[in-house]
């Protein structure tokens, strides 16, 4: 009804409105809002999977010579930069080790 009166119309097919306390995902976070109005931003958990999934396949594909681990490592601090702009840390710490550990396995001597 507001949007109406300023003489606008929403997009049914592409709108969606949210309660806020349920918490709405957007760029790979979830935002939570606490009882205290803070805003939390957290890493969604299908941006974590999918980011575990790339890890092991530039792994592979450094182990096939289609890509430099140099290559993987941008990409890598590309997303943890992202990943940093939300309340990460323990994530970041566990994802880090992850990533560490992914390159220690193999025959390539990483």
């Amino acid at each position: 009804e507001h949007v109406e009166s300023m003489g606008l119309e929403l997009n049914g097919k592409k709108t969606r409105l949210y309660r806020l306390d349920q918490g709405v995902k957007f760029l790979g976070f979830k935002f939570n809002l606490t009882e205290t109005g803070r805003v939390l931003r957290i890493l969604s958990k299908e941006n974590i999977k999918k980011r575990k999934r790339k890890i092991r396949k530039h792994r592979q594909l450094s182990e096939e010579g289609r890509m430099t681990k140099e290559k993987a490592d941008q990409c890598y601090e590309s997303w943890r930069a992202h990943a940093e702009k939300g309340d990460a840390y323990q994530v970041l710490q566990s994802m880090d080790v992850y990533y560490q550990n992914i390159w220690k396995e193999g025959t390539n001597g990483y």
